[in-house]
């Protein structure tokens, strides 16, 4: 799923404050604590997510009877972010997804 830090980018700020030259020195975020409907343009305008924080998610696997074995956030290496700066450098400074395996608690 889309990581928490990637949607409490609610898109009233950029993604990202950036150097004078562009580059990219940290996301943005605006809102963690507030959770819900957020409306954004990313690759389409009006895009919508929801934005649940870390804790909310993992609770609510708890409370469904889930245990989880594993989480992990997704990254990319080094070389992509130098191959293709433009559309991955930023992604040093956060991740995109996370990922919950989960079993069912008897």
């Amino acid at each position: 799923m889309s990581h928490p830090i990637v949607t409490a980018w609610d898109g009233v700020y950029d993604r990202y404050t950036r150097t004078e030259t562009g580059e990219r020195l940290y996301a943005n975020l605006r809102n963690y604590c507030k959770e819900g409907l957020r409306k954004v343009d990313w690759v389409v305008n009006g895009y919508e997510c929801y934005h649940r924080t870390v804790s909310s998610l993992i609770n609510g696997l708890i409370g469904a009877g889930f245990m989880i074995e594993e989480c992990q956030e997704a990254h990319l290496s080094d070389e992509m972010r130098a191959q293709y700066p433009a559309l991955f450098g930023g992604t040093i400074h956060r991740t995109e997804f996370i990922f919950f395996r989960c079993k069912k608690s008897n």
